[in-house]
């Protein structure tokens, strides 16, 4: 009789850890509100982690659980598991509709003003009997005229590299 009360007294402990790690992975996905912050927090990993904790206590256990217990156990990760899929694609799905630039970046990129009402200083225009050449068409053409002439080169990067000493420097 004492062996029965103490697989009894096992079996509750048994679901309480088990309604103890599903109650994680459900706040965790957003499912229900967290009792200490009275919020509803989602933290897919955590809940990854809480439903990887039921499967390893399910492998571990194997021999040692009776039907009951084991219909219980594979019950409850495969309704987070389905859960689980949908809160991922739901993200998913919130990633692909949303902008590819948010709003708040928006506004902290700098406006764009076209060449054509960039008027050249006297100073920046080149001498076409000095050069040899036209005149530049716009202010970056003019940019890499004086590159060209000092003998440096501008890369990708927006860095320019001289030709004697092969440093680059921000331009």
């Amino acid at each position: 009789m004492a062996e029965e009360t103490r697989q009894d007294r096992h079996s509750v402990l048994f679901v309480q850890l088990v309604f103890m790690y599903q109650n994680v992975a459900w706040q965790a996905m957003g499912k229900i509100k967290n009792p200490v912050t009275d919020r509803i927090d989602r933290d897919l990993e955590n809940a990854r982690y809480a439903i990887d904790m039921l499967e390893m206590i399910r492998d571990r256990m194997s021999g040692s659980l009776n039907d009951q217990e084991k219909r219980f156990l594979n019950q409850s990760i495969g309704e987070l598991q389905l859960n689980f899929v949908d809160e991922v694609e739901k993200d998913r799905a919130k990633a692909k509709a949303a902008p590819e630039t948010p709003s708040s970046l928006k506004e902290e990129l700098p406006k764009v003003v076209p060449e054509e009402s960039i008027s050249p200083s006297p100073k920046e225009e080149p001498d076409k009997a000095d050069s040899g050449e036209g005149a530049p068409s716009s202010a970056g053409d003019r940019v890499s005229q004086k590159a060209s002439q000092a003998g440096e080169s501008k890369s990708r990067s927006g860095r320019t590299r001289t030709a004697k000493t092969g440093k680059s420097r921000k331009t």
